[in-house]
């Protein structure tokens, strides 16, 4: 895709940073107001790294083979957060003050909530520990690590917490791509290649964990488009709109797709159909300013 346009995909990458944290607590009832938190819209400013488009995805690999032909070893951490994850209660942690602590470093100071996270793992935090390390990893832009460690989450919360664990395969794909752009970008196709489908396998998984939420449906097709594999994401995007007959953000990913392909008139009618039925939302606000830009054009 053009910089232009994977740069404000890259920018909605919700799990990836810092605004992934707010849907977390939304989604495990920590938001001020017990309501959803609503992401913000893209703006226009920041690009994602180039990719190169000669990647492609392996898609008939199972999940054991995918994480097998990553050919990264788990860290020492990442090993160690496991055998944490793999026993006792792993929701319990969620609700200790120290984990909204951990989360709250993870913004400004990334370094410091790793060392909480370590710390309180030490001491018994379990899961929850492995989540905020997870988080603080993304923020140090150890994208392999926090993939590896949301995958983890995941793995331990998809029978108890499904909604979760979702978000947790999402966030695993969101930084395996992260890692698959830096290996593309330092010239290693096949471990790009590879890294991609272990990226693949997360949002699959994440669809499967919880196949009625469209929001799922729209961090795959953005993962996609990304990668410039524009078909599939519009199919991924038009199965979330199916769930949700004007989703906001399948709506303006779908429009930025079709702008990126050129093809502007599509992408005019998807912009006046999301500002007409999201007038004062984020997504509706950027859809209008974006048709008025077109009709300029």
């Amino acid at each position: 895709m053009s910089r232009r346009h994977t740069g404000l995909l890259g920018l909605t990458r919700l799990i990836c940073l810092g605004v992934g944290l707010l849907v977390w607590r939304s989604l495990s009832g920590g938001g001020p107001s017990g309501e959803p938190e609503v992401a913000p819209a893209p703006t226009e400013g920041a690009s994602a790294p180039a990719v190169s488009s000669s990647i492609q995805p392996i898609i008939i690999l199972g999940e054991e083979e995918a994480r097998e032909d990553t050919n990264e070893e788990p860290s020492a951490l990442a090993q160690g957060l496991q055998a944490v994850a793999a026993q006792g209660d792993h929701l319990s942690g969620f609700a200790d003050p120290t984990y909204e602590t951990c989360l709250d470093q993870v913004e400004d100071a990334p370094t410091r909530a790793a060392a909480t996270a370590e710390a309180w793992r030490q001491d018994g935090g379990g899961t929850a520990a492995l989540h905020c390390a997870a988080f603080a990893q993304a923020r140090l832009a150890n994208f392999g690590e926090a993939a590896q460690l949301f995958d983890i989450v995941a793995s331990r919360l998809t029978l108890a917490e499904p909604a979760l664990a979702a978000t947790s395969f999402v966030a695993a794909g969101v930084n395996w791509g992260e890692q698959a752009k830096a290996e593309a970008a330092a010239g290693d196709e096949e471990a790009a290649t590879q890294t991609f489908q272990a990226a693949l396998t997360a949002m699959e998984q994440a669809l499967q964990t919880d196949p009625n939420n469209p929001d799922n449906a729209v961090d795959f097709a953005i993962l996609l488009a990304e990668f410039s594999f524009s078909e599939e994401a519009f199919a991924l995007l038009d199965q979330a709109l199916s769930m949700r007959r004007n989703h906001p953000a399948a709506l303006w990913f779908k429009a930025q797709i079709h702008l990126d392909l050129g093809q502007p008139e599509e992408a005019l009618q998807l912009l006046d159909r999301l500002q007409a039925t999201d007038p004062t939302g984020p997504y509706g606000q950027s859809a209008a300013k974006e048709a008025e830009v077109l009709r300029r054009s």
